[in-house]
């Protein structure tokens, strides 16, 4: 996590330390990894003659004179294909991190058929998001679509949703929490919705319903220090709605308790077994994958369909056992991994993680780089942790 003095540099003196230390690596011990990292690059870059106009905020407008994306390509050729299959669909952009205004700013830029990779030219067809044409949904995101998560506990009632608001104060109770932003709730600048899981599961159905999409930044600092998905990123499932499929892409849902996404039945508010959930409800992104596969999410979303099909069918047909539902085969992941070249191993293993440990080296300059690298690695293991031989 950035200190407060990284955070009062220059975004582009910081990315130019990284580079200059990745490069650094790619060039001695870490050669190894020199192809992946020409393929990943690659498929970041914009074309080359894409072009930007008008005025955006300085985050975004680094990556696109660098000619990259911020948002991976998969995310816009998957709603481009789902508006072409004209399937309907929402978006919420979940995340403990700060980059939501970079990334809502780089979505409604495609919406309003801006983007300079997806504007019309270079032969392709302008598509665009933002309600311009009649019976249309507009995707783009306003203040009014935002929000903040704040978990205080375990317990459910111990969760709050702000709306109308990305400016996190760090909370460690109710009272703070109203402290902070009380003024703000009183003034019905912001809304603070904490009496249910249900109430929250409603507000944020009804703002997609009308809208389309949502930003909501979770509460990062009650899973970073308890690294338990009792504390992760609440996710309310109505598995009584035959009608609509929830899909939650994220890199760190981990298997185990250390999973950060917190999955709850809506009716029960009892925690969802995870093999129910996962590749059902939730998918552990492989970011590698994504950033070069550009039909990755589109894969994965008619995976979860099917298992979701098959879940309701035998819910009509009244097979309910657990036995009848671990009938659904999943692929053997420990085959799958030692069926894979030397270089996809590192890369669906202990890449992601080390790549990670370098940036933050290259950002706060230990004294022994070396065993901080070492001593980083074996406290985020949990986070590449592979599959047991006999799973």
């Amino acid at each position: 996590m950035s200190t407060d003095q990284e955070l009062d540099e220059s975004a582009g003196t910081i990315m130019k330390q990284r580079n200059f230390k990745l490069l650094e690596f790619l060039s001695n011990e870490g050669k190894c990894y020199k192809s992946n990292y020409d393929k990943l690059t690659k498929a970041m870059k914009l074309p080359a003659n894409a072009k930007f106009e008008g005025e955006i905020k300085e985050s975004l407008r680094q990556c696109y004179e660098n000619h990259r994306y911020s948002v991976i390509p998969a995310f816009f050729k998957t709603m481009l294909y789902l508006k072409k299959q004209k399937r309907e669909f929402s978006i919420v952009f979940r995340t403990h991190g700060r980059e939501l205004s970079t990334i809502i700013e780089e979505l409604n830029l495609f919406c309003d058929g801006r983007h300079p990779a997806f504007n019309g030219e270079n032969g392709t067809h302008l598509v665009t998001f933002n309600g311009s044409k009649k019976s249309a949904r507009d995707f783009r995101i306003k203040p009014h679509q935002t929000g903040m998560y704040f978990r205080f506990s375990r317990e459910l009632s111990d969760v709050s949703l702000l709306i109308n608001t990305l400016e996190r104060h760090k909370c460690e109770n109710t009272d703070q929490l109203i402290e902070h932003y009380g003024s703000q709730v009183e003034d019905n600048i912001i809304q603070l919705y904490n009496e249910s899981m249900e109430e929250n599961y409603a507000v944020m159905m009804d703002m997609l319903m009308k809208h389309g999409s949502m930003a909501i930044q979770d509460d990062f600092w009650p899973y970073h220090l308890n690294q338990h998905n009792d504390f992760g990123k609440l996710f309310v499932i109505d598995q009584s709605d035959f009608s609509t499929q929830h899909i939650f892409f994220d890199d760190l849902a981990v298997v185990g308790e250390k999973c950060n996404i917190d999955v709850r039945d809506l009716a029960t508010s009892e925690k969802i077994p995870e093999k129910k959930w996962r590749n059902k409800y939730v998918v552990r992104a492989n970011v590698y994958d994504a950033i070069l596969e550009h039909d990755y999410f589109i894969k994965h979303i008619e995976k979860c369909e099917k298992a979701r099909d098959e879940e309701i069918l035998k819910i009509q047909e009244g097979i309910k056992s657990e036995a009848d539902e671990a009938d659904i085969q999943s692929e053997n992941e420990w085959e799958k991994l030692q069926n894979m070249s030397n270089e996809d191993y590192l890369m669906h293993t202990i890449s992601p993680l080390l790549y990670q440990g370098l940036n933050i080296i290259a950002s706060e300059r230990p004294q022994n780089p070396i065993e901080f690298l070492s001593l980083y690695m074996l406290q985020n293991q949990h986070l590449v942790k592979t599959v047991d031989k006999t799973a």
